[in-house]
C-alpha cells in the first residue's frame, strides 16, 4: 500500500532524502498547475538537495527562464539544475549562448557538478553539444569532450567512493525507450563506467514516460547492469513520447504525476516512488554501493 505520509524532519544527519524532478517544461502554461504543486510539494519534503535534471524550460529563450525562476526563488530547498536537450533550444541559437542563458537564468556557474554527501558522491551530468550526424532522436542529447574528460577525473579522484549518477537522458539500452532517445555518448559513458567500479546506481529522465506506461511491476523502469542499477524518473509535464514497433506516439496523460525520492542511508539508498498529485510515497528498489566506504567519525 502506498504510504501517505508528511514527512518528519530527519531522524539523523545519517539518513537524507534528494528529490528529482525532470523534464519540468517551464514556459508551457498548460503545465503550469503540475509545476506549482510539484515544486510546492517538493520544497515541503525536508530534502538534503532537489535536483532539476533536465528540460526545465521549453527551450533556452530568457522569457521561459524568468517564468522558472518565479518559482525556483521561492524554494527553501538547497538546488542543483542540469541541462537537458531543451537547453539547448533553439537550434537557431548557438548552443554556448543557450548555455549562457542557462547559467544566468538558473543562477548556476555551470550545467554539471558533483556534490559529496556521506558516504555518497553525487555526478550530475548535463547536456552540452549537438551532434548534427547522429539520427534526430540523438543529435540534441551530446555530451562534450570537456565534460567526459572531467567525469573520468572526478571518477578516478574518487575511486574508493560510492558513486550516483544522474543525467538528463539515459544510457542506452538500459531502461524502457533508451534505445530509441539515448545520450549520444553512450559509448564513451560505457567505456568510463567500465573503469568505475564504485558508480552503483544511474538514475535518467527525458523519455517522459511515465510508469503507468512502464511495464508490469515497473520492471522496464528499473534495469541492472554491471554492479549498477538503471532507473527511470518520470516526468513532470503530461505530454509523452513512445515508441512502439518502431513508431513514436504522442499521446497525453494527465492522471498522474510522479517522481522520484532518494532515501539515503550509510549501507544503502531505497529508491522511492513519490505520487506529488496523492502525496504517497512508495518503494521502488533499494540499492547497495559496490564499494564500501568508513565514514567519517
Amino acid at each position: 500500500m502506498p504510504e501517505h505520509f508528511d514527512l518528519p524532519a530527519q531522524d539523523t544527519d545519517r539518513v537524507f532524502r534528494i528529490g528529482l524532478l525532470t523534464d519540468i517544461h517551464f514556459g508551457n502554461d498548460s503545465l503550469r498547475a503540475r509545476q506549482e504543486l510539484a515544486f510546492c510539494r517538493m520544497d515541503s519534503l525536508g530534502l538534503r538537495l532537489l535536483c532539476l535534471m533536465g528540460d526545465i524550460v521549453d527551450n533556452a529563450l530568457s522569457d521561459n527562464y524568468e517564468t522558472a525562476r518565479r518559482l525556483v526563488n521561492k524554494l527553501n530547498t538547497p538546488m542543483l539544475a542540469l541541462t537537458g536537450n531543451h537547453e539547448v533550444f533553439p537550434l537557431s541559437l548557438p548552443v554556448e549562448a543557450c548555455l549562457a542563458n542557462f547559467r544566468t537564468g538558473m543562477g548556476r556557474p555551470r550545467h554539471y557538478a558533483w556534490r559529496y554527501f556521506d558516504p555518497y558522491l553525487f555526478v550530475f551530468l548535463g547536456i552540452d553539444q549537438r551532434e548534427p550526424h547522429l539520427p534526430k532522436t540523438r543529435r540534441d542529447t551530446g555530451t562534450s569532450e570537456q565534460q567526459l574528460q572531467w567525469l573520468r577525473a572526478t571518477l578516478q579522484a574518487h575511486a574508493q567512493t560510492p558513486t550516483v549518477i544522474v543525467s538528463h537522458a539515459p544510457l542506452e539500452n538500459t531502461v524502457e525507450d533508451s534505445d530509441h532517445f539515448p545520450l549520444a555518448a553512450s559509448s564513451q559513458l560505457y567505456d568510463i563506467l567500465g573503469e568505475a567500479p564504485q558508480v552503483f546506481l544511474w538514475l535518467s529522465g527525458h523519455t517522459h514516460l511515465p510508469d503507468v506506461h512502464c511495464g508490469e511491476s515497473l520492471k522496464t523502469a528499473v534495469a541492472l547492469g554491471s554492479g549498477c542499477t538503471f532507473v527511470h524518473v518520470p516526468p513532470v509535464a503530461d505530454y509523452y513520447v513512445h515508441v512502439i514497433k518502431g513508431d513514436r506516439q504522442f499521446f497525453r496523460g494527465g492522471e498522474d504525476l510522479q517522481t522520484r525520492l532518494l532515501t539515503c542511508h550509510p549501507d544503502r539508498i531505497e529508491v522511492q516512488t513519490y505520487d506529488i498529485l496523492a502525496n504517497a510515497l512508495q518503494p521502488m528498489v533499494t540499492v547497495r554501493p559496490t564499494i564500501r566506504r568508513a565514514s567519517a567519525a
